[in-house]
């Protein structure tokens, strides 16, 4: 039979255990060592009982025995594979399965016990209670057992005791779990400061009280090429002359003082070459206050401001760490009347002693902001008998308030009834600027995007919730603020034109990450149509699932109406432009015939008259009239050359009747007597010629270009080529001379002016693309792509 002591003794007993376990937590014992004080303070308190306790593996799937005493190895060993964190899987499994005790009378025929109860039975373990330790956001810790020899259920003691050592076992997990991340946090802030140390381009060195230097680093070595030897026998032999009286006179005034050093010296590099460093020294004393060494560095000036950046870098982090790391454990009694333990970083916190606080435990509530204390008041009040987490301000006696997150835990006594409560208070101070901060600026973008027409938004694809800016909401449903909600919300203001666009976009965004953007089309509630513009981008796990999508939009609802203002306007540019060729390209013909027609006729008549005349004035000796007459048969020679030239410019009849590639080499040949430029044609006429407009726009593109050549390029060399190829008539014509840059008078540089606004013009009113290439020095290009 189980005895127990006396219920004063026992309460006594039980507090004492837990100012014990209490003690070795705050005094940073190792986690194993507080948990088998804990055991075995358990097991203090009744005959034949033996506890364990074990601990949960991070994966949540598997228990280990992390403290049990006098529990027998041999039970250990073959329980292990049995400590699944599983239904019917033990007592230990199946409580941290169901994240409630589990209490087993009777190992020998508990059907929990079915595959491994030979295993308990052997070792004498037939009564087993297991009883879950959950962190506070329900997690499995471990479990806490309890293990008798005879079937048997726990009494109201045991469950007493059961509830404690939990609590006990709780507080020492979390507490070790935090210390632990704090020493990762002070092991990476070990490591950042070693990394800056040793990237650092400083020289280092030391001297002994009488001034002779002892040591060199290795970078004092490869900067000087100096030997160690030579280093310390000659080490200001590398100061320059110059600077080494003043040097040598300021170190040792403060040498003889007693007081660091501080100069900027130029030292001699290996290959001669004086390099301004930044020299520091600082004496080292012992507990007398005796210098028994002196240290220096020697910092190469160029590279001080990295370093020092560096350097303020791994301060701030140190900082951050160290006020965001600090937490206080506490216990008081159920009333708060007596401050039962509070932990030393209580003082770092409150900015008060420990002694403070115990002598008058009002103090910790005291420290509380006026403006917070009649709500934590009434929370501690209200919930102490079932747990609380309340945040709150405090004033530290200097005036300065620090934000605090409090959590506490009823404890209870044998009967189950609350009588004190265990908390961990937490500083929150740059949590909560952060917080405050980051609602100003999600303020500031949300008026921002407002005002630009734009907006933000996320979907989370695992639980369906969806974030928005209001910017973002208003470009979907203008002012009507109920919808938003759900992810069909949205896809109902789609244009029923776009939906089936638009889903197949995002299916293929989630299924193979293709392109991110996305232009569609909105119907607001008020019938008003709106183009958006959207970018998203999918988060995806490390199998390649998607997690979340998030991404922007923009209304550009009034760019796509200039855009197609604009487009229209060249439409009917192009038309009027076409119009204006052919009406252009008729009048040339019709003036063409007129001449060909009156004047050339008129000009032939006229001439048969002359050629007739002339031998009736030489059989009449009349020397004089023939001469007169002999210059006028010249002069009308000339004018209807020149008029036969304007005809065939006007419109050259080779054009009609042989095609495009005869017309432009009967023009070069022209082109060439008038202005001596060597002109080449190449190409093959396609059996299928094109339309007539077409050949006529190219001919006139041709004379524009070989003008532009004569009047700007100062070129030598041109050719022509004209390819059928790809269903496209292709023309281009290149010279050899200086191009668009190569012109030194600026008045002579060729501009887009009205010569090549209409080779363009004439190439868009057929329906083709006009391009052109100049580079400095290498002439020019054009080229002309109409569809044959």
């Amino acid at each position: 039979m189980t005895t127990y002591a006396t219920g004063q003794q026992n309460r006594a007993a039980l507090l004492d255990s837990q100012r014990r376990v209490l003690e070795r937590i705050a005094n940073g014992a190792p986690l194993r060592e507080i948990l088998e004080t804990l055991v075995r303070l358990i097991e203090e308190q009744a005959e034949g009982m033996r506890c364990a306790v074990l601990l949960a593996d991070t994966q949540q799937q598997r228990l280990r025995f992390a403290a049990a005493p006098r529990i027998p190895e041999d039970y250990k060993a073959g329980i292990d594979p049995f400590l699944r964190i599983a239904p019917d899987m033990g007592s230990c499994g199946t409580a941290a399965f169901l994240r409630k005790p589990v209490y087993t009378q009777d190992t020998g025929t508990d059907p929990l016990w079915k595959e491994c109860r030979d295993i308990a039975v052997r070792n004498g373990l037939r009564a087993i209670w297991s009883t879950p330790i959950l962190s506070d956001d329900n997690a499995v810790l471990g479990t806490f057992a309890m293990y008798y020899g005879e079937p048997r259920l726990p009494s109201p003691e045991h469950i007493q005791l059961i509830d404690m050592a939990t609590q006990m076992a709780r507080v020492a997990i979390e507490a070790k779990g935090k210390e632990e991340k704090i020493q990762a946090l002070s092991r990476q802030k070990e490591d950042l400061l070693r990394l800056v140390i040793d990237t650092i381009p400083t020289m280092a060195w030391s001297v002994r009280p009488d001034g002779v230097v002892d040591f060199v680093n290795q970078r004092w070595l490869e900067y000087t090429g100096l030997s160690s030897e030579d280093a310390l026998e000659e080490a200001t032999h590398t100061v320059h002359p110059e600077d080494l009286p003043r040097v040598m006179e300021k170190w040792s005034v403060d040498m003889a003082a007693g007081e660091p050093y501080v100069g900027e010296v130029r030292l001699r590099r290996a290959d001669g070459e004086y390099r301004w460093f930044l020299v520091r020294t600082v004496p080292l004393r012992d507990e007398q206050g005796n210098i028994v060494k002196w240290y220096g560095t020697s910092t190469d000036i160029e590279d001080r401001k990295r370093a020092e950046d560096a350097l303020r870098e791994s301060e701030e982090k140190f900082r951050q760490l160290a006020e965001n790391i600090r937490e206080v454990f506490w216990m008081t009694n159920l009333h708060l009347e007596e401050m039962l333990y509070v932990s030393p970083a209580y003082e770092s916190v409150w900015g008060r002693s420990l002694e403070s606080v115990r002598q008058r435990p009002q103090s910790f509530m005291d420290a509380i902001h006026s403006e917070d204390r009649e709500r934590v008041v009434g929370i501690l009040e209200g919930q102490r008998q079932q747990g609380f987490e309340v945040e709150y301000r405090i004033v530290r006696p200097d005036g300065s308030v620090r934000w605090i997150r409090d959590r506490g835990f009823p404890v209870k006594d044998a009967s189950g009834k609350v009588y004190r409560i265990a908390g961990v208070a937490e500083d929150i101070t740059e949590r909560k600027r952060v917080e405050m901060a980051l609602q100003k600026n999600e303020h500031l973008l949300s008026e921002t995007q407002v005002l630009g027409r734009a907006g933000s938004w996320e979907h989370n694809l695992v639980t369906g919730e969806i974030a928005n800016t209001e910017g973002n909401l208003h470009l979907f449903f203008g002012d009507d603020h109920s919808k938003g909600a759900r992810f069909e919300d949205f896809a109902d203001v789609v244009h029923p034109d776009d939906r089936e666009y638009v889903s197949a976009r995002h299916a293929q965004l989630l299924a193979e990450g293709g392109p991110r953007d996305i232009e569609y089309r909105v119907v607001w509630p008020d019938g008003t149509v709106h183009v958006l513009f959207g970018r998203a981008t999918v988060v995806r796990d490390a199998a390649g699932r998607p997690l979340r999508i998030y991404g922007t939009n923009v209304d550009i609802t009034e760019r796509k109406r200039a855009e197609n203002a604009l487009r229209d306007s060249g439409v009917q540019l192009q038309a009027l432009s076409r119009r204006l060729v052919e009406l252009q390209e008729s009048e040339r013909k019709e003036l063409a015939r007129e001449l060909h027609d009156r004047v050339g006729q008129s000009l032939t008549a006229l001439k048969i008259n002359i050629d007739l005349l002339q031998p009736a004035l030489a059989s009449q000796g009349n020397a004089e009239a023939l001469a007169r007459v002999a210059d006028s048969a010249a002069l009308l020679e000339s004018t209807m050359d020149t008029i036969e030239n304007v005809m065939s410019e006007l419109r050259p009849p080779m054009l009609d009747d042989h095609g495009l590639a005869a017309a432009l080499d009967w023009h070069a040949r022209n082109f060439s007597k008038r202005t001596g430029i060597a002109i080449a044609v190449r190409g093959i006429e396609s059996a299928l010629r094109p339309a007539l407009e077409v050949e006529i726009a190219l001919f006139r593109i041709a004379q524009e270009a070989l003008n532009n050549v004569a009047k700007h390029a100062r070129a030598q060399h041109v050719e022509i080529a004209l390819v059928h190829a790809n269903g496209e008539c292709v023309m281009s014509v290149e010279d050899d001379g200086i191009g668009f840059d190569g012109v030194e008078d600026a008045s002579d540089k060729p501009k887009p002016g009205l010569g090549m606004v209409t080779m363009r013009e004439r190439a868009q009113a057929v329906g083709g693309r006009f391009e052109i290439q100049a580079l400095p020095g290498r002439g020019t290009q054009l080229t002309v792509r109409v569809s044959s």
